[in-house]
């Protein structure tokens, strides 16, 4: 389970298969849903009110890379990885947009 900084959470299970000693790849299948009612909104646009509360499946293939041990302690080793993926919505959801008149500013002398 995980909490991002665009005030989502999200839970995920996954395969990993080891290719080589550094590199893996792998597939997870998720969900993610909002916690909150802060959505992005623009100068002329907002979220529609229907789908303030976001969520969907997804799925994620991806790939993991890691350095050799950079040092351990006993049974413990220690070393750096990333994991690059893409997250693929399933099926691709949608949030409708409301277009909001822009306010009219009062005339400059």
């Amino acid at each position: 389970m995980a909490l991002t900084s665009d005030d989502t959470y999200s839970l995920e299970s996954g395969y990993r298969f080891n290719l080589l000693h550094s590199l893996s790849a792998g597939v997870s299948l998720g969900y993610w849903k909002t916690f909150t009612e802060h959505f992005p909104h623009g100068q002329n646009w907002c979220f529609s009110d229907d789908y303030r509360k976001v969520s969907n499946f997804y799925l994620r293939p991806n790939v993991m890379l890691t350095t050799p041990k950079l040092f351990g302690i006993r049974y413990c080793k220690f070393g750096l990885y990333a994991n690059p993926g893409v997250m693929l919505n399933i099926p691709n959801a949608k949030a409708d947009i409301d277009i909001v008149e822009p306010q009219r500013r009062g005339a400059i002398s």
